[in-house]
């Protein structure tokens, strides 16, 4: 499974999360549970605090593309 999510600064790191599906949905909520756990506090400070600004470029694009 691979996740991606911007950073700060833009960029789009890729998350190589578990190479094989999960056998059920319980290993499913464990996994993300631990791979939550491991974000940095600062990478989901900056998430939230950027959200107004792409928020605005989504209404502005009427919910099309937009870049920030």
């Amino acid at each position: 499974m691979v996740w991606a999510g911007v950073t700060a600064d833009g960029k789009t790191p890729l998350v190589f999360v578990q190479p094989a599906p999960h056998a059920n949905l319980d290993d499913l909520k464990a996994t993300l549970i631990k791979e939550w756990a491991k974000i940095p506090v600062e990478t989901l400070r900056a998430a939230v605090d950027d959200m107004p600004k792409r928020l605005r470029a989504c209404m502005k694009e009427k919910g099309g593309n937009f870049e920030i």
